[in-house]
């Protein structure tokens, strides 16, 4: 009689068990999805923060074209989203004041010249769905 009370109760703890696991596996499954899109989210964005630099480097190192800058963040941007952009922009000041790039500043200098990079891209994962952009101004100039 001792070993079927015995024997029943461990039939009810793993019933108990299975029932609990029921509850906590989707909890779980949840978690570590969640875990797996951020990872996959914060890949993507240093992919994208890296390819910013290699136009940055670009820029620095005397490059002045703004098709073969985008052509060198395109190359180097691994895992382009489809719907991402890759933008420049040339823009000069005087000081502080936003100047025409062929005009003299007003004390005779020639102003700054600077090349802005923007890129954008939007990440569409399992659970993460964000647009994300990064940009970096190089003066020129």
């Amino acid at each position: 009689m001792w070993r079927l009370r015995r024997h029943r109760r461990r039939g009810e703890d793993d019933a108990i068990a299975s029932i609990e696991f029921g509850f906590i596996a989707p909890v779980l499954a949840f978690a570590i999805m969640g875990l797996v899109d951020v990872g996959m989210y914060i890949h993507a964005r240093s992919d994208m923060t890296s390819s910013v630099k290699s136009g940055v480097d670009y820029f620095l190192m005397g490059g002045q074209d703004s098709d073969t800058a985008i052509a060198v963040i395109d190359h180097a941007w691994t895992r382009r989203p489809e719907h991402s952009t890759i933008e420049t922009e040339r823009f000069c000041t005087c000081g502080e004041i936003v100047a025409v790039c062929t005009n003299v500043c007003p004390d005779g200098t020639q102003p700054d010249a600077f090349k802005k990079i923007v890129v954008a891209a939007y990440y569409d994962g399992l659970l993460i769905q964000k647009r994300y952009y990064s940009d970096e101004t190089v003066r020129i100039r």
